[in-house]
């Protein structure tokens, strides 16, 4: 066979082999995975949330602590059809120079336990601060039924000034 008749029909298998692969990698349908929203019967957390960082001493804290706080409120929805097991608020925050202050899971607390905050120290010298008085709240994750909403008021108490963070519901389908 002449080596111009080879060489075309090689350049007509490559591009059919190229266009074949083009059309099942992008243009055909795929199949995929529905996700947590696209399937009610399964929990899925919505917030609406206002943060603020607090001084030490500043509004919205009763107590006049020497550490800054963030503070949390708002509102957790479900709304899928069934309970979110484990649910809280992943809560992480940065001081303006990088410095992680805050890596924690916090409950979904609306300040039930005596306060009008739900308070929680970034570290275990914090918490031993707020245990002088006589605050302990407990990091105990908790469920939200299908449907259900629940109110936000959450302080949480770290050493420096925060200039970043981030606020994630957290849960599990399962107890």
């Amino acid at each position: 066979m002449n080596k111009k008749i080879i060489g075309t029909i090689l350049t007509v298998l490559l591009l059919a082999i190229v266009f074949t692969g083009s059309y099942f990698l992008f243009a055909r349908p795929r199949h995929t995975q529905p996700t947590q929203t696209q399937e009610p019967t399964k929990p899925y957390l919505v917030t609406a949330l206002g943060v603020a960082e607090v001084p030490a001493g500043g509004p919205y804290v009763a107590l006049p602590p020497p550490y800054n706080a963030l503070y949390i409120t708002g509102s957790v929805n479900n709304t899928g059809e069934v309970t979110a097991y484990n649910a809280g608020l992943h809560v992480v925050a940065y001081a303006a120079d990088g410095t992680l202050e805050v890596n924690m899971t916090v409950p979904l607390d609306n300040g039930a336990s005596g306060q009008n905050s739900a308070w929680f120290g970034a570290d275990a010298a914090i918490n031993t601060f707020l245990a002088d008085y006589s605050i302990n709240n407990s990091l105990q994750l908790r469920s939200l039924a299908g449907g259900a909403t629940t109110a936000i008021d959450i302080t949480i108490f770290h050493e420096s000034t925060v200039t970043n963070w981030t606020v994630t519901p957290v849960w599990t389908n399962l107890p």
